[in-house]
């Protein structure tokens, strides 16, 4: 007998540099216009290696297949101001993939913004 498993959209990021980050928050959304919900319960910290970048990921175990949502990244600086880039769609399918709607890449300041998805909580791809 198979076990039905959650589906989870892991959403990943990487960063050229990041002089004056802070940190980003990631949000989520049923449509592209919102309204959107924090997912992060705490701002995820930048990278150490400010002139390196980073790579970054985030599970999101809260999705129901054959929906599709809508997620946004927003960067934080050290004076506090807000970079919210452009929703990225994506499609959760009853198995359990998910199936990018439209391009996923956001180029603002060398971050890109790709989501993939898998079924299973194993970690593994």
């Amino acid at each position: 007998m198979s076990r039905y498993r959650n589906p989870q959209v892991v959403i990943e990021w990487e960063t050229a540099t990041e002089v004056d980050t802070v940190g980003f928050n990631l949000y989520r959304a049923a449509q592209p216009e919102g309204p959107y919900q924090k997912l992060n319960p705490s701002i995820i910290p930048s990278s150490s290696a400010a002139l390196e970048g980073g790579s970054y990921h985030y599970i999101d175990a809260n999705v129901m297949p054959g929906r599709v949502y809508y997620y946004q990244l927003e960067d934080i600086d050290e004076q506090g101001r807000t970079t919210l880039h452009p929703p990225i769609p994506a499609e959760v399918k009853v198995q359990g993939l998910v199936e990018i709607v439209t391009g996923a890449a956001i180029l603002a300041l060398g971050l890109t913004l790709g989501i993939r998805g898998w079924l299973g909580g194993s970690g593994e791809r």
